[in-house]
């Protein structure tokens, strides 16, 4: 189904509702509990002690008689028009919560104000908000304990209280159950002391527990392994002492765990070894020994993770074996015998050539220490195609040490950089932040990237040359993008006026490209987190790059893929707050806020509020209203593509992820091009990439094609098009997917010699499956259908039903489609073709068979599972 079909006209867009493209708006019905809502809001408003009228501008009374909240900046409302989220997130307030009137909220189920500077205590009125699901009051400066009323918001499923100044112990309110709802909590950078309660157990359904940088203290209680959906824990810096339980093994659905910087003892139970999900282990800086266990997580543990610790050995790079130590301590048992005892008669001469050894090492290790230490820190380093230590260090001095004077912008996760080395060459550095003295450098978000960008490579994804990982700082090397972000060309008038409706189509239909590569041809299937306009990247001629790896997250099978709340504010999808669950629907929803976001010139901040506090299924909007007025008005036929481009945006924005599209089916490059394709399209010698598919062209290729030289790719896939393909870089290497059509129908013939027998792999029911090898070099399978009479179309029905079938589904364990033929004379499908043939030719070889282990086949029947 093609969603961005371009009619030659339209006056509404239907996704989410039916919204007329008027100059009038629908009027919204108010009750008198919405005007009670308003009212206490504007109370709350005034007590800001930053208040200068900036803040909060929709905040305010058009109507002293009718009055409704619902389309103020951050205020969402149901359908009754009763306010049920407030979200006021990095919005600059500065506070207390003593004015906010929580008895005037009965149906408010989101409170988010992270990331302002209100301070104070927490209000025990807050226990008033009896249906709130997330309450999220993060990186403020709230102080005092938590108030035990707390515990009445028993619907409560996410609760973040992290980077604040709150102290004490957890309240028996949360430790006993009470919030039996919770799934997510995270009290991480406070100074709560004592011991963790054995009865937070009872919080049987929470997925993600934080406690990190606190004052907790004695062992980890055994009673956590009754938390058996943790996919999550983080215990990290923090006083707990003792051996690390054996009962955390029963945890099986834990995938991370970070113990650090603890006073931890004791070996590493060998049953982690039987934590399967788990996948990422953080143990460095305590006083654990022993032997590592043999399990994924460790092995593939940076140093960085392992470190800090007493003797910790194993079969692990850069981790000594556990022979080694066994055989030092036998050594220093002979030692003891056969040389201390008979030295204890000249005790005095020892002591004295101990102090002269040790003065002179001393002064040797003075002058050593500066010469030695980068030499020792140098840590994993991966740096283009040269090599690694040379391009580090002219990274270093291209930069001037990461100086201010080079940076092209921050995030929350680091800056970026411009480098021009040696060579000539530019590249973009981003160098991560270190939130410790002495710890690594950001490493989860540096592993991510490292992790995502080595794995994947698009033409919408921007180019990973590589990494560092060193003791002074980590950073990842990418190409240079001239244009800078979205967010950049955006917020400058100038730039935004050079960015022509064409260009911001061409822009989306990029991130549009690199997300459904992302979601469907990466396995594990690959979920960006943070698309914003601020993380996507413009080269010269304005072709959108994805970038920002750093939160990324691969899906995995059968895990729950469970998440903290992460990504850019005001392009995360809702649901995030609730569930906590990333899926590829999450990267859905913050494509369509960015694909609005592009078209508008600016974030569709009330756009989105208007939508979602509708009152009606009508909902009225200008279209005038829609378009960046800094552009001038677009032609009839770009804004029929506007207007479709935003009918799926929409789409995109349904609360409910279930309905919102794939990234497959958003399809933005089908146009309706005919005739011949034009030489002169030759004469652009320039040219890197094109794409015409999904058009009405015919005829041959141009044969000049061929000079085209900086051509390296293309996609002319479902056209009309007949003849030889041109003998290119660009037309060998293209896959199939991009030139099936009438054109690969007589390769196809020509290669199978009209499906002669000579070339038959198999037989079946329906008819024969063939193996074709094409003109540049790509073998596939064809399964022709018989034909029960002649002249008839071949197993007509059979035929469309595998058609059918096969459009509409794609999965790793689902042999992959390139496209069919229906032709007079045969009918035929066309798949990968996959080496090693269907199971029963295996099973039914003696030799095949044994070769077949039973990890093979465990596997094979999970597959297909």
């Amino acid at each position: 189904m093609n969603l961005l079909s371009s009619p030659s006209s339209k006056s509404t867009l239907k996704v989410l509702r039916r919204i007329d493209l008027l100059t009038s708006h629908f009027p919204l019905i108010v009750s008198c509990d919405s005007t009670e809502e308003a009212h206490a809001l504007l109370k709350w408003k005034t007590s800001l002690q930053n208040q200068n009228g900036s803040l909060l501008p929709s905040w305010t009374l058009n109507n002293p008689t009718k009055i409704s909240p619902c389309t103020w900046f951050g205020i969402h409302c149901n359908h009754a028009g009763r306010v049920n989220s407030i979200n006021l997130t990095s919005a600059g307030l500065k506070a207390t919560l003593h004015d906010f009137s929580f008895s005037s909220f009965p149906h408010l189920g989101y409170l988010d104000l992270r990331i302002n500077q209100f301070f104070g205590i927490i209000p025990p009125q807050i226990g008033n908000l009896s249906m709130l699901k997330f309450l999220g009051l993060s990186f403020n400066q709230f102080s005092g304990s938590i108030t035990p009323e707390i515990g009445y918001l028993t619907h409560l499923k996410l609760l973040s209280f992290s980077k604040n100044q709150l102290s004490g112990f957890i309240p028996h309110e949360i430790e006993l159950g009470s919030l039996i709802q919770l799934e997510y909590l995270d009290l991480s950078a406070n100074t709560f002391h004592k011991s963790i309660p054995e009865s937070l157990s009872n919080l049987v359904k929470l997925h993600y527990l934080n406690l990190s940088n606190n004052q907790f203290s004695q062992k980890i209680p055994n009673k956590i392994e009754k938390l058996i959906h943790l996919s999550e824990l983080d215990l990290s810096h923090n006083i707990f002492r003792e051996e690390i339980p054996s009962q955390m093994c029963s945890m099986q659905s834990l995938e991370k765990l970070n113990l650090s910087h603890n006073n931890l003892s004791g070996s590493i139970p060998r049953c982690f070894e039987e934590m399967h999900w788990l996948s990422c282990i953080d143990i460095s800086y305590n006083a654990l020994q022993g032997l590592i266990p043999n399990s994924t997580a460790f092995r593939d543990a940076p140093m960085l993770a392992l470190q800090g610790n007493k003797r910790l050995c194993g079969d692990i790079k850069r981790l000594p074996s556990c022979k080694a130590f066994k055989s030092h301590k036998q050594s220093l048992k002979k030692i003891w015998v056969v040389i201390v005892f008979p030295l204890l008669g000249t005790v005095a001469l020892l002591i004295s050539l101990i102090g002269l050894f040790f003065n002179f090492r001393q002064r040797k290790n003075g002058s050593q220490t500066q010469q030695s230490s980068p030499r020792n820190t140098l840590g994993l380093l991966s740096v283009l195609t040269f090599d690694g230590k040379i391009v580090h260090e002219e990274i270093i001095r291209a930069t001037n040490n990461f100086d201010d004077g080079h940076c092209i912008g921050n995030g929350g996760q680091g800056s970026v950089y411009k480098a021009k080395l040696p060579t000539g060459e530019i590249v973009a550095v981003k160098k991560f932040h270190s939130p410790l003295p002495g710890e690594m450098a950001c490493q989860q978000e540096f592993l991510n990237e490292v992790n995502a960008l080595t794995k994947i490579r698009h033409r919408n994804i921007v180019k990973f040359y590589g990494f560092c990982s060193h003791a002074l700082h980590s950073f990842v090397v990418y190409e240079y993008l001239e244009m800078g972000s979205l967010a950049m060309i955006l917020s400058n008038d100038a730039a935004a006026e050079q960015f022509c409706w064409t260009k911001r189509m061409n822009a989306i239909k990029g991130v549009a490209d690199a997300l459904s590569y992302m979601h469907t041809d990466c396995f594990p299937p690959i979920v960006h987190r943070d698309i914003s306009s601020k993380n996507v990247l413009l080269n010269l001629e304005y072709e959108a790059h994805v970038s920002d790896f750093g939160i990324s997250k691969f899906l995995k099978l059968g895990s729950s893929n469970r998440t903290e709340l992460a990504g850019t504010f005001g392009y995360i999808a809702p649901e995030l707050a609730y569930i906590m669950k990333v899926t590829e629907k999450c990267d859905v929803y913050s494509f369509g806020v960015l694909a609005l976001e592009v078209i508008k010139g600016k974030h569709p901040r009330d756009f989105i509020s208007s939508i979602c506090s509708s009152l009606s299924s009508n909902l009225n909007i200008a279209l005038d209203e829609m378009f960046d007025p800094r552009l001038s008005t677009p032609s009839r036929n770009v804004q029929d593509k506007l207007i479709s481009i935003m009918e799926v945006s929409i789409s995109c924005l349904d609360e409910s992820p279930a309905s919102r599209p794939t990234m497959q089916k958003i399809d933005l490059s089908h146009n309706i091009f005919g005739e011949k394709t034009p030489s002169q399209i030759c004469s652009i010698q320039s040219l890197e990439t094109l794409n015409v598919s999904h058009n009405n062209l015919s005829s041959s290729i141009p044969r000049c094609f061929e000079e085209i030289r900086w051509l390296s790719r293309i996609d002319i896939s479902y056209n009309e098009l007949e003849g030889p393909i041109p003998k290119s870089t660009a037309f060998r290497e293209a896959p199939m997917q991009a030139l099936q059509g009438k054109i690969v129908y007589e390769e196809i013939i020509r290669a199978t010699n009209d499906f002669d027998d000579e070339h038959c792999i198999g037989k079946g029911g329906q008819g024969s499956v063939n193996k074709a090898e094409l003109p540049y070099g790509e073998i596939i399978a064809v399964k022709k259908f018989l034909s029960p009479l002649p002249g008839e179309i071949a197993g007509q029905q059979e035929f469309l039903s595998e058609v059918e079938a096969l459009t509409e589904i794609r999965h790793r364990n689902i042999v992959k489609f390139y496209g069919y033929c229906s032709h007079i004379r045969h009918s035929f499908l066309v798949y990968e073709y996959l080496e090693m043939g269907s199971l029963a030719m295996i099973l039914s070889n003696a030799s095949a068979a044994e070769e077949f282990g039973w990890t093979q086949r465990m596997n094979v029947i999970k597959g297909v599972a």
